[in-house]
């Protein structure tokens, strides 16, 4: 990672847009979805003035001024809120042990029967790296690894953290995680072999729309299921 600090280089965001899109995905107007994943990609901050506060850089941050970019506090709050029964949020941000500090993002379970995966890049001293020779950070690396399904079952929020606490880099990082309630089913491998490549395509459509069936042999071919009524009919 560059020591020169650059936030929203390509597409700048604004607090108010990244606001809005969490309020989207975890507490939108209407029926919530069942899962919801939020993950951040940027730089996170931490605020140490009486009282600590954790914040997700937005293109405007300048903490001189007092602009210190989203706060963990806000979103720990609308998780709380939420009726999304699956929660997934996955910070890949230097510092982002210090930002995500699970006594202050984690909202608990009040009761409410939710399933949680928290996933940050790097502990509270550490800055976050990017890979050699790749567009991906070292925590985006691992987790397209540990996604990509090996066998016909599914990788969920617990066995992905089995598999990134197994993952080797020569980076001086280590991602630390909390995982609460039930699993969270991610992705699986399907079997192909499932299958059926011997079924045959008829080019005859058995149904005639609004047309009516004839006695010939080809339409009683195609018409059954009636017998017994027309039966009764007769």
């Amino acid at each position: 990672m560059r020591k020169t600090r650059r936030f929203g280089k390509q597409t700048k965001v604004a607090l108010t847009q990244l606001e809005k899109a969490i309020v989207q995905l975890f507490k939108p107007d209407g029926k919530p979805p069942d899962t919801a994943l939020l993950y951040f990609s940027g730089h996170g901050l931490r605020k140490n003035l009486g009282i600590q506060e954790g914040y997700l850089a937005t293109s405007e941050v300048n903490p001189d001024a007092g602009n210190w970019g989203l706060s963990l506090q806000w979103l720990r709050r609308l998780l709380q809120e939420s009726e999304v029964r699956q929660q997934i949020v996955i910070l890949d941000c230097c510092y982002s042990g210090e930002v995500l500090n699970f006594a202050e993002a984690d909202p608990g379970d009040r009761g409410k029967g939710r399933d949680r995966c928290f996933i940050a890049a790097s502990r509270d001293f550490e800055v976050a790296y990017e890979e050699i020779n790749s567009q991906h950070s070292v925590l985006t690396a691992a987790l397209l690894k540990g996604l990509e399904a090996k066998q016909d079952r599914w990788v969920s929020n617990y066995t992905l953290v089995d598999l990134l606490n197994q993952e080797h880099h020569p980076f001086p990082q280590r991602p630390i995680f909390a995982n609460s309630g039930e699993a969270i089913n991610f992705t699986r491998k399907w079997n192909s072999s499932l299958v059926n490549s011997t079924v045959q395509i008829s080019a005859i459509c058995p149904y005639k729309g609004l047309s009516y069936f004839d006695c010939t042999e080809a339409d009683a071919n195609l018409f059954y299921g009636r017998t017994v009524l027309a039966d009764e009919l007769l």
